[in-house]
């Protein structure tokens, strides 16, 4: 048995030493009895790990640049005409800004290149800042409380009792007296003192007023008086009314006037009979008459004449 142990022994000695043989290279070998006290064996140790110092850095965000726009108001009041407030734009993000101001109703409120708003009139207004070139806009609302002062109404006051008088003490009133009536054919008949050298004149009926007159007898005359040369070369012409308002009192003086600028304008009349129209013909109103008047040499005269009936 203990020879076994032995050969066991120095078989194991011996595969150690073959092993340590083809490991070592060129080593010279050594005995079993050193190789058990110190083994020749190197013992790799585990390198120790170097961190990476090209870690992932989150990349640095750079602030954005903010725009804004607001005024120091967004409402305010003006109380009266003429009254003013400076609104004032706050800008940031924006170098040199430029504010354009505009007016929803300048009829209300006006502004300027400053921002100074203006009352005109009662009525709200929008103030509009707009910073250019950018599509930001801010609105403000003013409110034009502009009171028209009232007067007080005056006080009325009872009036005191007119006195009682009694029926037999009334004093006796004058009738008014009727104003004159003032006769159109008689004063025609009176126009012309000298038969001898007065014209040939012929009454003229509504054929020819539709004529000449164009719409005279449409208007309804208390009297009428119209009388016209029975030749076209003598400037004579005379046409008397009493018309029953004052709207038809501007009516016929219309008439009236468009008869003598026919006549100044028509070129196939004499040229006497024009000038007479054009230097002597007179329209003359006396509250309800109205008259034209064309008497070579005297219409003046005529119408002074006229005018004295009143």
């Amino acid at each position: 048995m203990k020879h076994i142990r032995l050969i066991s022994l120095g078989t194991a000695v011996v595969l150690s030493l073959a092993l340590l043989t083809a490991c070592g290279g060129d080593k010279a070998p050594v005995s079993g009895s050193e190789s058990m006290v110190e083994p020749d064996v190197s013992i790799s140790q585990p390198e120790a790990s170097t961190p990476d110092i090209y870690e992932d850095v989150p990349p640095v965000e750079l602030p954005q640049v903010i725009r804004s726009l607001a005024l120091n108001k967004t409402d305010f009041t003006l109380k009266t005409a003429g009254a003013s407030y400076k609104l004032v734009a706050e800008v940031t993000g924006v170098e040199d800004p430029v504010i354009l101001w505009s007016s929803s109703d300048e009829a209300v409120a006006t502004v300027d290149e400053k921002g100074v708003v203006t009352a005109v009139a009662a009525g709200t207004a929008t103030i509009t800042a707009a910073l250019e070139g950018t599509d930001m806009t801010v609105d403000c609302t003013v409110r034009c409380n502009i009171k028209t002062e009232e007067q007080p109404a005056p006080e009325v006051k009872p009036e005191d009792p007119a006195p009682e008088v009694k029926p037999e003490e009334k004093p006796a009133q004058p009738a008014p007296e009727a104003p004159a009536k003032v006769d159109l054919n008689a004063f025609y008949n009176g126009i012309f003192t000298d038969p001898d050298n007065a014209p040939t004149m012929v009454a003229m009926d509504n054929d020819a007023l539709d004529a000449f007159y164009a719409g005279l007898n449409a208007i309804s005359l208390k009297q009428k008086v119209a009388y016209m040369p029975m030749m076209t070369a003598v400037p004579c012409e005379i046409v008397m009314v009493e018309c029953a308002n004052a709207a038809d009192v501007a009516a016929v003086k219309a008439i009236f006037n468009a008869r003598i600028s026919a006549q100044v304008d028509n070129h196939f009349n004499y040229p006497m009979v024009i000038e007479a129209w054009e230097t002597e013909a007179k329209v003359v109103s006396n509250g309800n008459f109205v008259a034209l008047f064309v008497v070579s040499g005297m219409t003046d005269q005529v119408v002074a004449n006229f005018n004295a009936l009143f």
